[in-house]
This record gives structure tokens, C-alpha cells and sequence, in this order.
């Protein structure tokens, strides 16, 4: 695997999407922002402004979002559906008809196994509020992990303490990837390749393109001194830094030319035991 070359981040260091001066409040959220797009209801009047913007700088951001939404479902219904353990990678705030705790728990019953991480103060709170205690007073087996996913080597070794690694794992990230640079995404998928055992899944989501929105997003994040971004790219480099990890790519659902440019959906699987250098 390749060797992580930065520090893991000290108490108090940024967070993703949220603010390094906690006294500014009124500014924008990442979580919330991206909860207004997907059509979630707990935004601020900030956030939608910030969105408004992205969506004057991509109009194809808003149609981007209602296709998002149906692969989402997709996505996280086949990894449910095949695996008891599934960790969400950057849950955000929860929006979706029936989380993936919930589907498990319909599913496997006692064997499921649910792990959500984030690292916004906002996802936080909501995911354990909503999901995580009340799980647990039902007697269901759900973690809300507080973790940067720029450093991965840390998140396998919490992973390891909640889930059996010995055995396939699922692995979300819907609207995830976006938010890390190149580098960070090579890293978090060659370290998951070379902890997780082989016939493990992995459901993505991922804007396509979206310059325009990638820009005003990263620009407002800077200006108020959030350490947050969003990456526009497209699915032929994703696909190749899976590949490259030992992960075989399956693009679902098909582009569909006649609806616009669709957001990138796939399903991965690790194949083989053989762990990248």
C-alpha cells in the first residue's frame, strides 16, 4: 500500500465542511449545503445561497441531483442487499427514504452491522442523533465514527474494531469522492483494498463534470475558512485509480445521452488477494 506520507490531523485541526473560527457560526456548511441540493430539508438560508450560486455556474447541477438521487437508491440497495456490514463513507445529513442501517436490519436481522463516518460537526450530530442512539436503545448494531477520510490509515483501524474485516465488507460513498483531491482518493482506495477481504463492494456516487459548481463551492469553502472543496472529474480517472487498487469497476446505471450528463454510479468489487505495493 502506498506509504501515507501526512500527519494525521491534531485535536482541533480543521474539519471538513466546517469552520476553523467556531465562533462564525452564519457561514456556510458543507452538510447543509449538499442537504438543500439533494432536496433534504435542513439547510440554512447561507447554504441554499451558496447552492443557488453552484447551480447558476453548472445549470446542469440541479438535473445532476434528481439523477443522483435514483442511482443513490440504486447503489445503496445492492450493497445492503449483499453485504451485513456496510460502512457509509461521509453519511452526511440523512435524507435518504431508509437508511442503510435500516435496510440491513430488514435484511439480516441480528447480523447487521452499520458504521457511518463524517467529519462535519453538522453530519455528526444528526447521524448520531437520529441514527446511532436510538439504534443502540433498540438494541441495533449502528457506529457514528468521527473521521477524515484524507487519512485513511486511521479509518481502517476503527474500522477493525466495529466490523469483521475478515470477511467482505460493504463500502458506500455517495457524494463523497468529490470532496477529495486525486491523491486523497488514491489513498483511501488503496488502503481499503489492502485491509478489506476479498469480495468486499463498493456502491459510489459521484457528480460528472460540475466545473463550474466545483469552483464556486471551493472558492466560498476558502474564503470563510472551511477545509473543504469539491472536485469536479469525470468517471474514466475514477475508474482507473479502482482499477489500479485491484477493484473491478461495473458502471450501473448505463449513461443515458437522451436524459443529459448523468452523475457517475458504480458498483466495485475487490478482486483476488493481491494488495497494491
Amino acid at each position: 500500500m502506498r506509504a501515507e506520507t501526512r500527519k494525521p490531523p491534531s485535536w482541533g485541526a480543521a474539519r471538513s465542511g466546517t469552520l476553523l473560527d467556531r465562533e462564525e457560526w452564519a457561514l456556510t456548511n458543507a452538510a447543509r449545503t449538499f442537504d438543500y441540493l439533494d432536496y433534504g430539508k435542513d439547510s440554512w438560508s447561507q447554504d441554499r445561497h451558496v447552492a443557488v450560486r453552484m447551480a447558476e455556474a453548472s445549470p446542469g447541477l440541479a438535473g445532476q441531483m434528481l439523477l443522483h438521487r435514483k442511482a443513490r437508491e440504486g447503489v445503496v440497495d445492492a450493497v445492503c442487499h449483499s453485504f451485513p456490514q456496510v460502512v457509509d463513507l461521509g453519511c452526511g445529513l440523512p435524507t435518504m427514504r431508509r437508511a442503510p442501517h435500516e435496510r440491513g436490519r430488514v435484511l439480516w436481522g441480528s447480523r447487521a452491522r452499520t458504521v457511518y463516518v463524517d467529519h462535519d460537526l453538522a453530519a455528526l450530530a444528526a447521524a448520531r442523533a437520529w441514527w446511532e442512539h436510538p439504534a443502540r436503545v433498540r438494541g441495533g448494531n449502528v457506529h457514528v465514527l468521527d473521521l477524515d477520510l484524507r487519512y485513511p490509515a486511521g479509518l481502517t483501524a476503527a474500522l477493525s474494531e466495529h466490523l469483521d474485516l475478515s470477511v467482505p465488507v460493504g463500502v458506500l460513498s455517495t457524494l463523497t469522492l468529490d470532496h477529495l483531491q486525486d491523491e486523497e482518493v488514491t489513498g483511501l482506495v488503496e488502503a481499503l483494498a489492502a485491509r478489506l477481504a476479498p469480495g468486499s463492494g463498493w456502491g459510489i456516487t459521484h457528480l460528472s463534470g460540475m466545473a463550474g459548481a466545483a469552483e464556486v463551492y471551493t472558492g466560498q469553502a476558502q474564503e470563510q475558512g472551511a477545509d473543504t472543496r469539491l472536485v469536479a472529474r469525470e468517471a474514466e480517472g475514477l475508474r482507473k485509480v479502482f482499477e489500479e487498487s485491484g477493484w473491478r469497476w461495473h458502471a450501473s446505471p448505463p449513461n443515458d445521452p437522451g436524459r443529459g450528463e448523468p452523475p457517475i454510479a458504480a458498483l466495485t468489487t475487490l478482486t483476488g488477494t493481491t494488495r497494491p505495493c
